[in-house]
């Protein structure tokens, strides 16, 4: 992030933060872990939090910024499934819906 922004003088704002340091470690987390393991509960249970939230932006920021990449990698929303909580399921069920990637999911949704 640093040769996007002066680390020292600024932070950067939530969506690259999520976009350049999240969203990598939860597509690598998936890749090499089962869904049940502690690292994704935990990252999942954060999601969890975002999901629930009521600020629009914020639950925008977790579909954009991770749950638009994740439906469109069939195996990685496979694996992720099981760790998904009912507000970011939901979400990603809509995700999915609105991009035509339903057939990536797990189950078939019902919206």
């Amino acid at each position: 992030m640093g040769s996007y922004y002066d680390l020292k003088n600024e932070t950067p704002p939530a969506y690259p933060i999520f976009e350049s340091v999240r969203k990598p470690v939860v597509l690598e987390s998936l890749s090499n872990a089962a869904s049940d393991s502690p690292r994704i509960v935990r990252i999942f249970a954060f999601g969890e939090k975002i999901a629930a939230r009521e600020d629009i932006e914020i639950v925008n920021l977790l579909r954009i910024a991770i749950l638009e990449s994740l439906v469109f990698d069939r195996e990685g929303i496979r694996n992720a499934w099981n760790a998904l909580g009912p507000q970011t399921r939901k979400l990603t069920q809509e995700t999915a819906k609105r991009r035509g990637w339903e057939g990536n999911l797990p189950v078939r949704p019902r919206i």
